[in-house]
């Protein structure tokens, strides 16, 4: 069983890099959200491939058995699902209420959980879920004056809607991990994960007709460091975590993000975060350290 102590360093750096994602994706704004996702997982699957040929030599893993080949697969078709409807969303509504609404998922996992898993949740996690959706309302009621809810703003309820249905398939994606995870190692499992995500963003970008080239340059590299952060060190971070920690505590961790992402959308963007925002984040964070103290490893 890992240390406390080393678990919180991985989810904290991962936690951090994952949270550049969103200022990255703001600042590649001449790219389509469908090719930003696309260059993103392919990058992180190239880099991933490149990594398996070094080492081929001193890898004895064989590869997963047709079931979980299957179930690893389908983890990549919600993940390419998610990152389409997330970063389609930063265009119509900011970053603090895009981010928070996507990493809702927590009350999803836990229900799925128990739906298709029958894992019963613990009276601390269920508290520490709900205190967490408790910060992550104020923060997104209070996005610029309570427009995130107010339907005569389509653009803005359209950006908040994607984000939602964004967290729904992260969902999917974080409840197949946590079975997957438990036979498969962290290299062979996201190698799969992130080449059928590329694979089917690539499909997608061909059948929409988006171009591959003709973007600055400049964003081309936010785009791989959107690989490398948010990607190889984010996901990966909570991908190694679903395999000793519940799906559901990990969504949980996850909900730090909105925190991470919103000071950096200040320093950046200027985009502002008002007294109540800070309390929401406050309860983000006093819900994470609790689920961290009480919810049980696996």
């Amino acid at each position: 069983m890992k240390s406390p102590l080393i678990i919180a360093i991985v989810l904290s750096i991962g936690l951090l890099s994952q949270s550049m994602g969103a200022i990255l994706t703001k600042l590649s704004a001449d790219v389509p959200p469908v090719m930003i996702a696309t260059f993103r997982m392919l990058f992180s699957s190239g880099i991933l491939m490149l990594y398996s040929l070094v080492h081929k030599k001193t890898r004895t893993t064989a590869l997963p058995e047709r079931k979980e080949m299957f179930l690893c697969m389908l983890s990549g078709f919600f993940l390419s699902v998610h990152f389409v409807s997330w970063i389609y969303s930063l265009q119509y509504t900011t970053i603090a209420c895009s981010v928070v609404i996507v990493n809702m998922n927590a009350i999803f996992v836990g229900f799925l959980a128990y739906l298709f898993f029958k894992e019963k949740q613990s009276i601390a996690l269920v508290a520490g879920i709900f205190t967490a959706i408790t910060g992550c309302f104020i923060l997104t009621v209070y996005d610029a004056n309570f427009k995130g809810f107010i339907l005569d703003e389509p653009g803005i309820f359209l950006g908040n809607s994607l984000a939602l249905f964004g967290a729904f398939a992260s969902s999917f994606y974080l409840l197949i991990g946590s079975r997957v995870r438990a036979n498969i190692n962290l290299i062979t499992y996201v190698t799969i994960v992130y080449t059928t995500a590329a694979t089917l963003l690539v499909i997608l970008s061909f059948i929409l007709g988006i171009k591959f080239t003709g973007y600055r340059p400049i964003s081309y590299i936010y785009l791989l460091l959107m690989a490398v952060f948010p990607q190889l060190i984010g996901h990966s971070s909570f991908n190694w975590a679903l395999k000793i920690m519940k799906s559901s505590v990990v969504a949980v961790t996850k909900m730090g993000e909105p925190i991470c992402a919103s000071i950096l959308a200040y320093l950046i963007f200027s985009e502002t975060v008002n007294m109540p925002q800070m309390a929401g984040m406050v309860l983000i964070f006093s819900a994470i350290i609790f689920v961290l103290k009480k919810g049980r490893v696996r």
